[in-house]
């Protein structure tokens, strides 16, 4: 069943998350994207190399547990408040961390096999945006530069991001970045082998995600300001009842570390 009206919405059953978020890492210079993983108790090592996990919301890490287990659940409103952060603020990202594999060594040559699959958790079976990222579980010395082959949403083999060079403030523990996609690409199926070089220490893992809302801009500390998104605002998003959700956070200003409070409504119908 589908949630169509505001009475539906209204009757439907509601799960509320109240919780702190944060990140135990600070950002190596403006503009730097730091991963929220992991999350209560959770560890950056995903411990497999060679098929990688599907987390779901019980995975140590996740952002919280989801109590439904029958219909479809969306996210009806947020609101989150600064707890610690630069001067300028920041902004955070939530997403459904589909699949993660790692973590590789900065010299990594990988194939992967027997994958396993995360289609229950792509909305009418389309993989278009679905995003790829490098997350840093160590820092890196030296240029790591990185090529992922992997298929593509409409189920093409052999595509491959091309060597990204990951550099300046990109390459410190806990720090993530987005990989690109072949031209004429919009969207990831499978990770199908990795080739790291140049760099010689460091370690990484991959992720696929699926992207839910973008919060643009986090206030500063000092603010203390609440903001609030209702289910207009945030355009109803569908997850699923095993969605491991996630998120990463920036800092508009210098290094930094991040936390603050969110308030999540869960409806389910």
């Amino acid at each position: 069943m589908s949630i169509t009206s505001f009475v539906q919405y209204t009757n439907s059953p509601k799960q509320i998350v109240d919780a702190i978020w944060g990140t135990s890492q600070t950002a190596n210079g403006s503009s730097a994207w730091i991963s929220g993983w992991p999350y209560s108790g959770g560890s950056y090592a995903i411990g497999n190399t060679t098929n990688g996990i599907v987390p779901t919301a019980l995975t140590p890490g996740a952002f919280c547990p989801i109590k439904f287990s029958a219909n479809r659940t969306f996210i009806s409103n947020w609101e989150h408040c600064p707890d610690q952060d630069t001067l300028s603020g920041g902004g955070l990202y939530l997403y459904d961390r589909l699949f993660h594999v790692g973590s590789f060594a900065f010299n990594a040559n990988q194939v992967l096999s027997g994958q396993p699959s995360f289609a229950s958790r792509v909305p009418n079976g389309d993989y278009s945006n679905l995003a790829l990222f490098v997350e840093c579980t160590s820092t890196t010395t030296g240029v790591l530069n990185v090529n992922v082959t992997y298929t593509d949403q409409d189920g093409n083999a052999g595509h491959s991001t091309g060597t990204v060079a990951l550099t300046g403030g990109i390459i410190a523990t806990g720090q993530i970045v987005a990989l690109p996609f072949a031209p004429g690409d919009y969207g990831i199926q499978k990770i199908e082998s990795v080739v790291a070089s140049v760099a010689t220490a460091g370690n990484f893992n991959l992720v696929i995600a699926r992207r839910l809302i973008p919060f643009p801009h986090i206030d500063s500390y000092y603010s203390r300001r609440i903001d609030h998104y209702s289910l207009e605002d945030l355009g109803f998003p569908e997850i699923f009842n095993d969605s491991c959700l996630a998120f990463y956070v920036r800092s508009l200003g210098n290094a930094c570390s991040h936390a603050g409070h969110v308030r999540m409504e869960l409806v389910n119908g």
